[in-house]
């Protein structure tokens, strides 16, 4: 009977050895997992998160430097144009917080630029200060994707599909499999304009993603050579991993006056 109880006392030692192994193991396994995903992350974005003064933050994609913005007016002069914006477009953006420019090799054999914005309605809340009537801010990304449309002369076909595909809207999970990372929703569209815009001179595509947080409204835009070799699509997608907004919406005060004035910034060259 003792020598059982030895067995038993025995066996029972080795199954929570066991247990306590697997355990082991499978959480090491997990470490390392979650290692090789943050090195993933090191592999394609800049160290250190960009961060608005309105909330956004997100990790930029390696290869890009981040455009001046423009310095705030001075009292009773005009606001100096912020040559951030993309007028080799002929465009415009609304509620631009961010840019950045990188160069790229291309299939032509030449480093040609690409170009990211971050885009909100923040603003938009705070003009209300002055313009209770103003532009809606719940219809900001609505508004943009149809500027975005117009200037890439694509026409959307209403609602949002599953299936990623040119000049058609998309749902997108960022990141897809939420285990390491937290998820969030994107409107996703890719803009290929049927033929070359005259005002680029080269074929072009513009990757959009658009995001609500409650009523906040986020767009990440990025424009590039359509025969870029880089997968712009794929560092864009690796940023969104690391973006987050806040929900809460902006106090309400008065708006800086819109619209270029003061002496010519220097523009972004284009393409």
């Amino acid at each position: 009977m003792l020598h059982f109880r030895k067995i038993m006392a025995s066996l029972g030692l080795l199954l929570v050895w066991g247990c306590g192994s697997s355990t082991y193991e499978d959480r090491l396994k997990e470490t390392n997992a979650l290692f090789d995903y943050h090195l993933g992350l090191d592999r394609v974005l800049q160290p250190g998160k960009w961060s608005s003064p309105n909330t956004i933050s997100m990790r930029i994609p390696q290869g890009f430097t981040e455009l001046p913005a423009p310095p705030p007016p001075k009292p009773n002069e005009p606001v100096p144009e912020d040559s951030r914006q993309p007028f080799y477009l002929g465009l415009t953006l609304p509620g631009l917080v961010g840019a950045w420019q990188g160069l790229f090799p291309c299939d032509d054999g030449l480093n040609r630029p690409v170009f990211l914005y971050v885009c909100s309605n923040h603003q938009l809340y705070q003009n209300l200060a002055a313009n209770p009537k103003g532009t809606d801010p719940e219809m900001f990304l609505t508004n943009l994707e149809s500027t975005l449309s117009s200037t890439m002369q694509v026409q959307l076909p209403p609602g949002e599909g599953t299936q990623v595909g040119s000049n058609v809207r998309y749902a997108e999970m960022c990141p897809r499999d939420g285990k390491y990372a937290v998820q969030r929703k994107f409107t996703g569209i890719t803009f290929v304009p049927p033929a070359v815009l005259p005002q680029v001179g080269v074929a072009i595509k513009a990757q959009y993603y658009g995001h609500y947080n409650g009523k906040v409204q986020v767009a990440v835009l990025a424009v590039y050579p359509a025969s870029i070799r880089d997968r712009i699509e794929d560092r864009l997608l690796t940023a969104l991993e690391t973006f987050s907004v806040s929900s809460s919406i902006p106090s309400t005060q008065p708006a800086v006056p819109a619209g270029p004035g003061g002496a010519p910034a220097s523009r972004p060259v284009g393409f």
